[in-house]
């Protein structure tokens, strides 16, 4: 089914399924089990997530810090 009102989609899974997955208590640990609810912006948030594990990502913040500092002092100092 399409999204619900809170952009989520819920996959509920046959038992049999269930019973034979390896990610059985990770992906349901605590709620009833063969239900997965997943935001629709998910597949966004793991570009974002794999994107800030790589080197210039890395470069990218230190340099991002330098160029903030740079605009609060110069905020700082003219307003």
């Amino acid at each position: 089914s399409g999204p619900n009102k809170d952009a989520t989609i819920r996959y509920r899974a046959r038992k049999s399924d269930c019973d034979k997955c390896l990610l059985k208590q990770r992906c349901t640990p605590k709620e009833p089990p063969r239900n997965v609810t997943r935001s629709i912006y998910e597949p966004s948030r793991d570009v974002a997530r794999a994107l800030s594990q790589t080197q210039q990502y890395a470069i990218s913040r230190k340099l991002r810090k330098k160029v903030e500092m740079s605009f609060a002092h110069l905020k700082r100092f003219t307003a």
